[in-house]
């Protein structure tokens, strides 16, 4: 296997919260006296919370906005459960040798939470959240550290993440980064559309 360390994004690649993010914004958005259709709010989620912030209520505070979306997500976070296979993933590669990361932004308390409760906590060598205080993706500080603390070989290193941003974070770090995403991007190591298709070609090699 030619890469030994893995570093996962969590929300929208090991988790599925996209859905759970998107209400809890509505629900905050609601509110401030604004209504945001749910279909039209998780494009904004999918690339970028900020983006749904700046085109909603750029008027308010984003620590103001954030309180709030965060406030509302508490309550839901118990609906947020793993991708299909993400636990097989994880397995397989723990049962290969390689060494695993997550790297989000999500906080760390929710963070835990969820790596707590669906056991998968066991499976990584150190969890990077937006609380650790590194620059956002696509700057590669975080990873950059990940690489230095575990004196890991680029060559052998792999960021997965359904983002094109997470992709130019791996780029930025001299990583390869794979996509879990429909449409494909060029500067991908690899693309799968879900984490079966990792999987399934996982178990090939």
């Amino acid at each position: 296997m030619q890469h030994k360390y893995i570093i996962w994004d969590l929300d929208g690649t090991l988790m599925d919260s996209y859905p759970v993010m998107t209400l809890a914004i509505q629900k905050a958005l609601a509110g401030f006296g604004i209504h945001a259709e749910l279909k039209e709010l998780e494009i904004f989620v999918r690339q970028r919370v900020r983006n749904a912030y700046q085109q909603y209520v750029p008027q308010i505070s984003y620590a103001d906005f954030k309180a709030a979306w965060k406030a509302e997500e508490a309550a839901l976070l118990h609906r947020i459960q793993p991708f299909p296979y993400a636990a097989e993933l994880l397995s397989e590669f723990e049962a290969r040798g390689a060494a695993q990361f997550v790297y989000t932004h999500r906080e760390r308390r929710s963070t835990d939470l969820l790596l707590e409760k669906y056991d998968f906590s066991k499976y990584f060598r150190r969890v990077i959240t937006a609380d650790d205080g590194y620059p956002k993706k696509p700057d590669p500080q975080p990873v950059t550290a990940l690489l230095q603390d575990f004196r890991i070989p680029r060559k052998q290193a792999l960021f997965v993440g359904d983002r094109t941003l997470d992709i130019q974070t791996a780029v930025h770090a001299g990583i390869a980064g794979l996509l879990i995403a429909a449409q494909p991007y060029e500067a991908a190591y690899a693309c799968f559309p879900d984490l079966e298709s990792l999987y399934r070609i996982l178990l090939r090699q």
